[in-house]
């Protein structure tokens, strides 16, 4: 129990230390030395737990996606349309309260589409008979919450996750219950 108290003390140094250096420097300048420096930790115990600096970035955003979606998952609604909506604003909120660094993330890699998949297939996995439709509708949703990344976010985030969930229900033929109107 030790030891793993002291690897989220570790791991949380170097997280700290990244989010400082990039309120100065573009991630693709920042080294592992600069990280080591600033979080006052020898390289191999970097490379221990990393291979890169954007490592760190992707693990704390990958991290936080999924307990946000256990979370909404634990939280059912009274329809599909109440999850969806839920678990579209939570997302939604992840990117608008991290801005910064989930458009260094989206911009390194573009890739939430498994996790909006797999929270997908969670909430409509029997609605979404289609693997194919899931798959596009996530890639939809990916490409919209980019976009709104690159607009610097400014609409609220429950005007996205409004959007969204109407969306994902026009597609997914699942019955629109009225509750977003």
């Amino acid at each position: 129990m030790k030891t793993n108290k002291k690897i989220l003390q570790t791991k949380q140094a170097l997280q700290n230390a990244l989010w400082s250096l990039i309120e100065r420097l573009d991630i693709k300048d920042i080294t592992v030395s600069q990280i080591c420096n600033e979080a006052q930790i020898n390289r191999t115990t970097f490379y221990k737990y990393y291979s890169l600096p954007l490592d760190i970035l992707t693990e704390y955003v990958e991290e936080m996606c999924e307990l946000s979606l256990q979370q909404n998952s634990e939280k059912k609604g009274t329809s599909s349309e109440e999850d969806i909506y839920r678990m579209m604003l939570d997302i939604c909120r992840i990117h608008y309260e991290n801005k910064q660094i989930m458009k260094i993330y989206m911009e390194f890699h573009k890739i939430l589409m498994p996790i909006i998949h797999k929270a997908l297939l969670e909430n409509l996995g029997d609605q979404l008979n289609e693997s194919s439709l899931n798959k596009f509708i996530s890639g939809g949703v990916t490409a919209i919450i980019y976009q709104w990344s690159l607009n610097d976010y400014q609409q609220l985030p429950e005007e996205i996750a409004v959007m969204l969930t109407t969306y994902i229900h026009r597609l997914s033929g699942v019955p629109h219950d009225g509750l977003l109107n």
